[in-house]
């Protein structure tokens, strides 16, 4: 229960013409007064949450706060604000207004529960800064564990500032209340007709298991012969009846019935008032997600999915909170929460399709904190499959995770963009084409290749010169295998000083790609590496000189076939057996020539 202080007559302001500071001043005078310190309250409020303490605006708007309520309070023990939920009222007159719920003053306070805030005398600009630095801090400190502000208030326990809360009204006896205190949503035309001491509160446990006791006495009844004549029904209407009392207390059929029921409060619902709702299930569909609960929530957000379908026109305010419901905003710590709840049962994999396609493409941000969060290789592939799914048009809000700090998330990131194919991912792959993981590297350069655009050849010459040798024959192979427009790249390379210093394997893996690429035009160079020599000794060792005979081969053509034929008695075996290798694929790639034309 929130801190708030009981009823007190003596606290209250002495009526006009009775003494007391009031008395003497125009009751005007008293609400521009407490008009002053709402505006500065909204001003410093909002400067603690956007610069950081030592900044000279905001200790400048926290002193003028001080200053202010310090006046005003030398003439009044206390200056209490009732919060609505645009507006601070004080003895019933708005005092200030602002329409942003993300405002702090009213926002904060008022969908946070509270709906009055107190400064009493005595308040001293120590409690007043902690005060407003607790305003900044409520969103950590909910990461932490904490509920909301209210709460947090009642925990700091400030001693000349006091609020109440939803919480107290719901928690309060009835003897504690002081009609002056219940806030408008909690009254009407039919509270004050409700005597609130004639009435036992029951627990929802003695009703929920006096209602099954209920539904069993009603199926005892008929299920028998005797109550079939004494109700005029047949034994078939029985057993319809029967069926369907068995399934009032299945989960399943609850959800189904509530689910109904919501659509169609949301459906009869003006704008402001469906608004209101779709933020509240938002909160409950967050909350309810990162304790584990599943089914329910992903149920509220399929629902506000099809709302447009169901609703026309579904109305401005509405649109809004179905957008910001359905883009899953949430901290990171949150979105860790949840992944691991998704994770932890294998059967969640199937709910986590259904949120993912529930969810608009702004959500995209939230489920790649999901996605780096997953430990288990089933559910990064599934997710990942589900991102390509979404994310078509959308490559801006997967660009940002390019640059994360966890080298897998960036790896699998780059994977999406590559599947998802858009042009438009090449210029965001080139942030990663330089990443200190070679894993990270190769997957981009992947994902590059499989973007069809301008720019993608220009990413891959670069990986040709990439410091891992892997990745290095991967491009070049790559390249090769696509276009004959990199054979110039490639045979610029091979003429360089720095590629005799490659080891063998790469040497020949860079030869071949050469020759896919070049093919008859390739046979030229490839022979005069193959013959070259230093004095009366060739220049490359065997093993080198055969796989440039393979290389040979993969080129092909009558110049290549006549190479090879004569090096068929060369004195080396390794040369011998290169030739014999090369000479059967030239055949083989002869003979599926007809097929292929066929």
């Amino acid at each position: 229960m929130s801190q708030h202080r009981p009823p007190n007559p003596s606290h209250a302001p002495p009526p006009a013409g009775h003494g007391g500071p009031e008395s003497a001043r125009p009751r005007s005078d008293g609400l521009t007064g407490a008009a002053r310190v709402a505006t500065v309250l909204a001003k410093a409020a909002k400067s603690s949450r956007l610069y950081p303490s030592e900044h000279e605006l905001r200790r400048r708007f926290q002193e003028e706060l001080f200053q202010t309520l310090s006046s005003v309070l030398e003439h009044r023990p206390e200056v209490r604000f009732e919060i609505r939920k645009h507006e601070l009222r004080v003895d019933g007159h708005p005092v200030f207004d602002s329409e942003g719920r993300d405002e702090v003053i009213p926002g904060l306070l008022y969908w946070d529960g509270l709906r009055s805030l107190t400064f009493r005398a005595g308040l001293d600009a120590s409690e007043l800064d902690s005060f407003l630095q607790l305003l900044t801090d409520a969103d950590s400190l909910r990461e932490n564990g904490q509920d909301d502000l209210a709460t947090l208030l009642w925990d700091r326990g400030f001693p000349h500032i006091e609020h109440l809360a939803i919480d107290d009204l719901l928690g309060a006896e009835a003897a504690s209340f002081d009609m002056a205190d219940i806030p408008v949503e909690f009254t009407g035309t039919a509270f004050g007709e409700v005597d609130m001491e004639m009435h036992e509160i029951v627990d929802l446990a003695t009703l929920e298991r006096l209602g099954e006791q209920a539904v069993r006495d009603l199926f005892a009844q008929v299920s028998s012969d005797e109550d079939t004549v004494r109700f005029h029904v047949s034994r078939e209407e029985v057993e319809a009846i029967h069926a369907e009392l068995s399934q009032e207390n299945d989960p399943e059929r609850r959800r189904h019935d509530f689910l109904r029921i919501l659509a169609e409060v949301l459906r009869l619902s003006d704008d402001p008032e469906r608004a209101d709702t779709i933020e509240i299930l938002h909160v409950q569909a967050l909350r309810r997600l990162a304790t584990g609960e599943l089914s329910f929530p992903i149920d509220v957000l399929q629902l506000l999915h099809e709302l447009p379908d169901q609703i026309d026109p579904l109305g401005n305010l509405s649109t809004v909170a179905r957008a910001r419901a359905l883009s899953l905003g949430m901290q990171p710590a949150i979105a860790t929460q949840i992944a691991r709840h998704f994770e932890s049962d294998p059967d969640a994999i199937g709910e986590l399709a259904r949120m993912v396609r529930a969810v608009q493409p702004s959500a995209i941000p939230t489920l790649c904190e999901m996605l780096g969060s997953f430990e288990s290789a089933t559910a990064r592939r599934r997710l990942i499959d589900l991102l390509v799914e979404i994310g078509a048009g959308h490559v801006d809000l997967l660009q940002p995770f390019l640059e994360d700090q966890r080298w897998y998330l960036v790896r699998n990131v780059a994977l999406i963009l590559g599947e998802i194919g858009d042009e438009a991912a090449v210029e965001s792959l080139r942030v990663a084409i330089t990443h200190r993981d070679p894993r990270v590297r190769k997957e981009v350069a992947k994902a590059v290749g499989q973007c069809a655009a301008v720019g993608a050849r220009a990413l891959l010459v670069h990986v040709l010169h990439d410091p891992d040798s892997t990745l290095r024959r991967w491009a070049a192979r790559t390249m090769a295998a696509e276009s004959s427009a990199a054979a110039p790249l490639l045979r610029k390379i091979l003429e360089s000083k720095e590629f005799e210093e490659r080891d063998a394997e790469e040497q020949a893996d860079f030869w071949e790609a050469y020759a896919y690429a070049g093919r008859a035009r390739a046979v030229t160079y490839l022979q005069e590496e193959l013959e070259k020599k230093k004095l009366w000794r060739f220049i490359h060792s065997e093993p080198e000189r055969a796989a440039l005979c393979l290389a040979i081969g993969i080129a092909g053509g009558p110049v290549a076939r006549r190479i090879l034929q004569g090096l068929r008695k060369d004195r080396s075996a390794d040369i011998r057996a290169a030739v014999e290798a090369a000479l059967e694929r030239m055949d083989a790639a002869v003979d599926e020539t007809p097929r292929k034309a066929a």
